[in-house]
């Protein structure tokens, strides 16, 4: 089935309202544990003040519109013209230019606003990743922490095993058993201080890992899909222009038929 360019339109619109929607869902999913929102490029309908590509965003608006009215009133000029299957290729052709030419201006403009979010937003993307290295080496050092912890409590539950099983019940070696029995429970209190921290940060970084990958992905879709979306209807506008050309190839003279006259001279009286 072939969609006409306004279907076309409308469906790339809602694609984008959608996929803004789902930006947005992935902000607060992932941002949780981490500072800031995922900041992710606003959608096609988000131009205004808090937009610092607002004049590109109304240029891009305005040739939208402009390339929307002259789809809708050439194409129906084109559809009408094609009915007659009549040969009206340089009509046809005239119309299908004009609107090819006026869809790539606003495709340049749309590509062009998204093309400079997608370096402001690659900006924010290097600066995560700095903050996301210095994350992986804070998740590094709570796991240090948490193996000491553990390797001092395992020692002091040994040498609190040695005492009880071959020291002597005197008074020193009572209060040693209390001190170390002191130092296991710090060490416990330890162990546990550094597991939590531990767990922050390990879901703080994978938190920044996948707000990362969505704003990327969100960057190289949001291009895209402008740039395909010029594909598509070029082709369109192209089979139309096929299939004029057809209605003008049916109606050509059949040359097998025409007779080529006798070009001889006539003879000439010498007198």
């Amino acid at each position: 089935m072939t969609l006409k360019p306004r279907v076309l339109a409308s469906l790339l619109a809602c694609g984008l309202i959608l996929r803004s929607a789902a930006s947005a869902q992935v902000s607060a999913t992932t941002a949780a544990g981490v500072n800031g929102p995922l900041g992710a490029p606003p959608s096609q309908s988000s131009s205004g003040a808090d937009d610092r590509f607002a004049p590109l965003r109304e240029n891009a608006d305005l040739l939208k519109a402009t390339y929307d009215k002259l789809d809708t009133n050439n194409m129906a000029e084109v559809d009408q013209l094609l009915r007659t299957r009549r040969c009206q290729i340089n009509r046809i052709g005239g119309l299908l230019d004009r609107t090819i030419e006026a869809m790539r201006a606003w495709s340049t403009a749309e590509s062009q606003y998204w093309r400079l979010w997608g370096e402001v937003e690659q900006t924010r993307v290097d600066g995560q990743q700095k903050s996301l290295a210095s994350m992986e080496a804070d998740q590094k050092h709570a796991e240090d922490l948490v193996l000491t912890a553990q390797k001092d409590r395992e020692e002091l539950q040994r040498q609190k095993g040695i005492l009880e099983k071959y020291g002597k019940r005197t008074d020193d070696i009572r209060k040693q058993m209390d001190a170390l029995v002191q130092d296991i429970q710090e060490s416990e209190g330890r162990l546990a201080e550094a597991q939590k921290t531990y767990e922050e940060v390990t879901v703080k970084v994978r938190n920044m890992q996948a707000s990362i990958s969505a704003r990327l992905i969100d960057i190289r879709q949001n291009l895209s899909r402008v740039q395909a979306f010029a594909l598509q209807l070029t082709s369109y506008y192209e089979r139309q222009r096929a299939a004029a050309q057809e209605v003008c190839s049916a109606k050509q003279p059949d040359t097998n038929k025409t007779v080529v006259p006798n070009k001889t001279r006539p003879n000439r009286d010498p007198g």
